[in-house]
């Protein structure tokens, strides 16, 4: 997952990272994480259908959409793949707590995508302590951003409403934008962002779910700091 945060001011923070921006003189404030649907794809292959060799399984889909909201107490915290935002640690790892006997392969794959959006939520909300500014909804694209339970719960943990792109492939587009600007077929970059972008879906959040997800990333924002020394250890 990453996500890029326009600026028109220059900031640091470990929560983000900071590039300049495609207009001249401004920033992008970009928060990383190694987890997003890498990860998913991870569980189906190893922990799923073998026939399905990784893809898209609906049935769990329609599984983990009828587990309850925290997966009856299993957090995660998805960092398979070491961590950048906000620890910037190559040592870290993943983890999940809380196992109980009566938590299935749907608990599991549900608890990951909680745990990619708390973290997410968690970044933007050091993004908007650290400028002082709100961020007011979420633009999506990508394999995650098709699927309607990922987005309610990104949507519910973020409190942003998610609205996804009408195209896969935003990078071309973006430099579509940039070189439609270089040969003068708009004045500026933000003019030409405006004409050649869509939206085609919104997913608004749910304020009650919201709140929960807040008590939820209280416990799941204590757990890597409590361990982290673990796995710098050989």
């Amino acid at each position: 997952v990453v996500c890029g945060i326009h600026s028109p001011t220059f900031a640091f923070d470990p929560s983000y990272r900071t590039l300049l921006a495609g207009i001249p003189g401004q920033y992008v404030l970009e928060i990383v994480q190694n987890s997003g649907s890498v990860l998913l794809n991870w569980f189906r292959k190893e922990l799923g259908d073998p026939a399905l060799e990784g893809r898209i399984d609906p049935e769990l889909d329609a599984a983990a959409a009828k587990v309850p909201l925290g997966a009856e107490g299993l957090i995660t915290v998805p960092y398979w793949n070491a961590v950048q935002s906000p620890y910037w640690e190559p040592f870290a790892r993943g983890i999940m707590v809380g196992f109980g006997s009566a938590h299935t392969r749907a608990h599991l794959y549900r608890s990951l995508m909680e745990g990619i959006a708390i973290e997410l939520a968690e970044n933007i909300r050091r993004v908007e302590a650290s400028t002082g500014r709100t961020i007011r909804e979420l633009r999506a694209t990508g394999g995650g951003s098709r699927n309607p339970l990922w987005r309610q719960i990104f949507a519910d943990a973020t409190g942003k409403p998610i609205v996804v792109s009408g195209v896969d492939e935003v990078s071309a587009q973006g430099a579509a934008i940039m070189a439609m600007v270089g040969i003068g077929a708009f004045p500026d970059v933000a003019t030409a962002a405006e004409a050649m972008t869509s939206f085609i879906d919104r997913t608004e959040p749910d304020l009650d779910a919201h709140e929960r997800y807040g008590q939820i990333a209280k416990v799941q924002q204590k757990i890597y700091p409590k361990l982290a020394e673990l796995f710098e250890q050989p």
